[in-house]
């Protein structure tokens, strides 16, 4: 399976849970990194949407506050280093109670690579990822609605190293640390790594990928009430009390 086939498929599992949740979204944002199918499958079930593609560079979103009613980002947030600003945000262009749905890469990715490399340094090379828990945590915190997050490993398997590590520059995850070090330090170090690594009855090199799927629905509220200690209530909450007859 290629970068691309296996994007394709998460982008397919994703919009697979939007079966079970009754949306009708005018506006929907495409956060997706890697050109795949989302687009195409996101107008497939929403054929009268508005569909905006957007992959953002900085923290800060060119849309106007409360405008979408549906964010899908798959592969996105590997990129962003503050993820909290960046949630914030999200928040902010999402609708009260529009949708923000996602999948990302869980810290069991590369487990088998990370584990090679621990038996010849003791270097992070390779790539950290957010906890499922730590991500539904953050949601809460920033006061998003009801974050709902599952996963999955899939397990892909490689000819050789240099097949896997042509997949991942591919597939662009930008490192979180610098103290990250380069995948590969000379042939000799190469060799040991690739020696190391364990393989199959095949003689192929098993890749775990975790996969993390997530949804939240955006809130009434801004950024700027919850600092001042302020709640919106829609006016269709509000009803009318009722006095009580002399």
């Amino acid at each position: 399976m290629s970068t691309l086939d296996f994007l394709n498929t998460i982008n397919e599992r994703v919009i697979e849970r939007l079966h079970y949740i009754p949306l009708k979204p005018k506006t929907i944002l495409n956060l997706e990194k890697n050109k795949g199918n989302l687009s195409h499958l996101l107008k497939k079930k929403f054929p009268h949407a508005t569909i905006s593609e957007f992959f953002p560079t900085q923290l800060q979103l060119p849309f106007q506050t409360h405008s979408i009613d549906l964010i899908c980002s798959t592969f996105t947030l590997e990129s962003i280093l503050d993820l909290p600003i960046f949630f914030n945000e999200l928040k902010r262009v999402l609708k009260p109670h529009g949708l923000f749905l996602f999948s990302t890469l869980g810290p069991d990715t590369l487990k088998e690579l990370r584990q090679a490399w621990q038996q010849l340094d003791h270097y992070d090379h390779v790539n950290l990822f957010y906890d499922m828990h730590d991500l539904g945590d953050m949601l809460v915190k920033l006061k998003f609605e009801n974050p709902v997050l599952d996963r999955e490993d899939i397990t892909l398997l490689y000819p050789d190293l240099i097949s896997l590590f042509k997949e991942i520059k591919q597939a662009g995850s930008v490192k979180k640390s610098k103290l990250v070090f380069p995948f590969l330090t000379g042939k000799t170090v190469f060799k040991k790594l690739e020696k190391i690594y364990p393989k199959n009855k095949e003689n192929y090199f098993p890749t775990t990928f975790e996969v993390l799927y997530g949804h939240a629905f955006g809130s009434i509220s801004l950024p700027e009430d919850e600092e001042k200690g302020m709640t919106r209530i829609s006016i269709d909450k509000i009803k009318r009390s009722k006095t009580n007859e002399a």
